[in-house]
């Protein structure tokens, strides 16, 4: 984390990520003992850094959370910085959206290339100016030994030209 972090002040993401109880969304995670459906603490709070200052925009933004779990990302987004959201998980995952709707997007689970057709549709999500978040699983981020992606948090802005 501290590569995309780096001296960045943390203060406004802690305190937003501090005013909601995680517990909350933590409960049926534990219940159920499935903890792949809720991301850590640290990569909601990158997510939140490398998102800030598009959140922070005058008049909101809409953002869409896919894969979003338990929620706890869209309830942080809810509580300080957005005025429109939205989120998916697994059993959203055949919904249509319309391209160029979103301000912001958070992909909660690993894209296998910025060059998939996957990456190609969920870009599209964007509007002009728009953010996109993701962990980016290139083959070079694949530990030759375990065959194990360690996906690298990746931030992508559209253009007027896409």
């Amino acid at each position: 984390f501290r590569e995309h972090l780096g001296a960045r002040d943390m203060g406004r993401v802690a305190a937003v990520a501090k005013a909601i109880d995680r517990f909350e969304f933590m409960r049926p995670v534990m219940l159920s003992g499935d903890g792949t459906s809720q991301a850590s603490l640290p990569v909601h709070l990158l997510i939140l850094a490398l998102l800030e200052e598009e959140l922070a925009r005058e008049g909101g933004v809409c953002a869409l959370d896919a894969g979003c779990g338990t929620g706890w990302l869209l309830k942080v987004f809810l509580a300080d910085i957005m005025v429109d959201d939205f989120g998916l998980d697994d059993q959203d995952r055949h919904r249509l959206l319309p391209e160029a709707s979103f301000d912001v997007v958070n992909v909660g689970v690993a894209i296998a290339s910025v060059h998939s057709p996957i990456f190609a549709k969920v870009f599209a999500l964007l509007r002009d100016g728009g953010v996109l978040t993701a962990p980016i699983c290139e083959q070079a981020d694949v530990d030759p030994h375990s065959g194990k992606c360690v996906a690298r948090f990746r931030k992508f802005q559209r253009d007027a030209q896409g």
